[in-house]
């Protein structure tokens, strides 16, 4: 018998079993599996009161949440909140076994919400660990959902009405959790929905946290496409020196302050002891790009300046007025370095 997320089961026993997650075997292994938010109901018994009594997974254990006629809990849940690990919170599957054989086997329905299982799969084959009542069949595998044309909405659009709302937030957080819900939120407060590490760009660090938190696939392709297509550039590279708080216009780049940056400002940055070699290699091939008439600030080379070489010259101690710059700039489109023919 297989359990399939977003399906449900009818099933029952020809004994009595008690299990929790630490049985081994298969018992323990349906245990864990079941996602939270997964439900079991006592749908026939002996004992009329007991009919109805639901227990919902919650977190690591399942828990009685519902006993509409008063029924003892536990016919359905053993040892609630017990110290012991192996005993609290069992599954109590009541059959014929039970003492002077007067119970007949108790029916379970058991409903999987639409979420994959605790280990990422979405089913399990528990054998013949339970039986199928008479008069109900095996749950079959839920229907592949239709297939969106993604091209037609915002691929955060998840409910498909034209528009990213709180809906969809909640949507995305209930189906593939929370870094796919903080996408839509981002997305609301106007802010970069896609760069889940916080660093200003999509890109592939972003990719694989959102394949590793199961994002489903129609954002993992557009992601792809927004790491490989930066946007546009939105300005022209402004060379005019910013004007400092002390009133001076000096050029970042213009080391030795003497009003214009040339080959004399190479010889300075490289002969800074406070700068790190990676520093002073930055800086100087700035300087010399500005020199060429290019804008200097393209440190990554991709055509244009972003967020991505304001990182990468912070994190190699680049001075903070060159920083202040280069911020000034972002967006700025940069040539490409012309590769010579061999």
């Amino acid at each position: 018998m297989h359990f399939y997320s977003g399906g449900t089961h009818y099933i029952r026993r020809n004994s009595t079993f008690l299990w929790n997650g630490t049985n081994n075997g298969i018992a323990g292994q349906f245990y864990n599996w079941c996602p939270v938010g997964t439900t079991i109901e006592v749908i026939d018994w002996f004992f009329p009161n007991v009919i109805g009594m639901t227990a919902t997974k919650t977190g690591e254990y399942f828990e009685v949440t519902s006993n509409p006629n008063n029924g003892t809990e536990s016919f359905l849940i053993k040892n609630p909140n017990h110290s012991s690990p192996t005993v609290t919170n069992r599954l109590n599957m009541l059959g014929a076994g039970n003492a002077n054989g007067q119970y007949y086997p108790a029916k379970w329905k058991v409903v999987v919400p639409v979420v994959p299982g605790n280990d990422g799969q979405s089913s399990i084959d528990v054998g013949d660990l339970f039986l199928i009542p008479n008069g109900y069949d095996e749950a079959l595998p839920p229907p592949p959902e239709p297939e969106i044309d993604w091209d037609s909405f915002h691929p955060l659009d998840f409910n498909q009405d034209g528009t990213v709302n709180i809906l969809d937030a909640n949507i995305a957080g209930q189906q593939y959790g929370q870094v796919v819900g903080m996408m839509v939120v981002r997305h609301l407060g106007e802010g970069n929905a896609f760069d889940i590490n916080g660093d200003g760009i999509v890109d592939v660090n972003d990719i694989n946290s959102a394949v590793q938190a199961g994002a489903p696939q129609h954002i993992i392709q557009h992601m792809t496409n927004l790491a490989l297509n930066p946007p546009a550039p939105t300005q022209e590279y402004n060379s005019e020196p910013p004007v400092a708080e002390d009133g001076s216009a000096y050029h970042p780049l213009d080391g030795n302050q003497d009003g214009i940056v040339d080959v004399l400002d190479l010889v300075y940055w490289a002969g800074q002891p406070d700068l790190s070699q990676i520093a002073k290699a930055i800086i100087c091939n700035m300087v010399q790009r500005y020199i060429d008439g290019i804008c200097p600030y393209d440190v990554t080379q991709d055509g244009q300046v972003s967020i991505l070489d304001i990182t990468h010259c912070s994190q190699n101690g680049i001075p903070e007025k060159i920083l202040q710059d280069i911020v000034v700039n972002v967006g700025s489109e940069v040539p490409m370095p012309q590769i010579p023919e061999p």
